[in-house]
């Protein structure tokens, strides 16, 4: 009996996917930067040094800015708010000018890939209002099967008025379809860096916890290194996959008051998440 013709193609596939060399099978559809090209520095900061001692932030997975309501949403959201922690951030021309000219915020931008027919990047963008006194980024150590790309993880880093301790911002968008084991490795490698910073954190973004072993051991990881997290009222709201949320907020050092999910706003596939945060008594 003849083999389907669904069941060749889908060996061939197989093979595509799985026995190809990595920059290889990337290089069919995306390409991935080298070092020189991975940060991208955008925009203006409005001269401050210093954070307040309360500081307000927006945690949001903009979905490449895809939605129709998506520009007016984002000012909307960012106007009162002092850091923006971005993932799925897309830097086409057009998205590339409103970053830099249709919003007051100085930012950091870190590529994980490019389209290779448009050279769109993508990736995770933090944004502030005062000018970071340091940014840099960190690659994942595995590459998702589907694609064969990575993902990256921006950490920068703020003066705070009255502490003697920057702040520092660490901004995930977790490695996706792969192993648990894979999936730990990258959030490990954003906990050895919240490790080897003495003052405060954030750490934020979409972790891609589709399981219940990813969850869990991200949260007993953010634990284990002292990193609470934001409890928000409406967290049915956040985007869930298999039943489990990918969006998270932990401090260190910090609390937080007013966390809230911005059901409403239908800018994105992902909720925009906010809150303020001041040094804990």
């Amino acid at each position: 009996m003849a083999t389907p013709k669904y069941i060749v193609l889908s060996i061939i596939f197989t093979h595509l996917m799985f026995f190809t060399a990595p920059n290889v099978q990337a290089g069919l559809w995306y390409e991935i930067p080298n070092d020189s090209e991975r940060i991208l520095e955008m925009g203006t900061a409005s001269g401050k040094h210093h954070l307040k001692r309360e500081f307000s932030i927006l945690v949001w997975n903009i979905y490449k800015g895809k939605k129709a309501t998506f520009k007016q949403d984002f000012k909307a959201l960012t106007s009162d708010k002092d850091i923006i922690v971005v993932q799925e951030s897309f830097l086409t021309n057009d998205l590339e000018s409103f970053f830099m000219n249709d919003i007051d915020f100085h930012s950091w931008f870190a590529s994980s890939f490019a389209y290779k027919k448009s050279g769109d990047k993508t990736g995770v963008m933090t944004s502030s209002k005062v000018l970071a006194l340091d940014a840099f980024y960190k690659v994942s150590p595995y590459r998702e099967i589907v694609g064969n790309t990575p993902k990256v993880a921006l950490f920068t880093s703020y003066q705070v008025m009255g502490s003697h301790l920057p702040v520092i911002v660490a901004n995930i968008h977790a490695i996706n379809s792969v192993t648990a084991s894979m999936h730990q490795a990258h959030i490990d490698q954003v906990f050895q860096v919240l490790a080897s910073h003495p003052g405060p954190a954030v750490l934020a973004g979409d972790f891609n916890t589709w399981s219940r072993k990813k969850l869990e051991y991200l949260k007993n990881k953010a634990k284990k290194s002292g990193l609470k997290e934001v409890e928000f009222p409406d967290g049915s709201e956040r985007m869930h996959t298999f039943g489990y949320p990918l969006d998270h907020v932990f401090l260190r050092g910090l609390c937080a008051q007013n966390a809230q999910i911005h059901g409403d706003i239908q800018g994105s596939d992902h909720k925009a998440m906010s809150l303020k945060v001041h040094p804990c008594r």
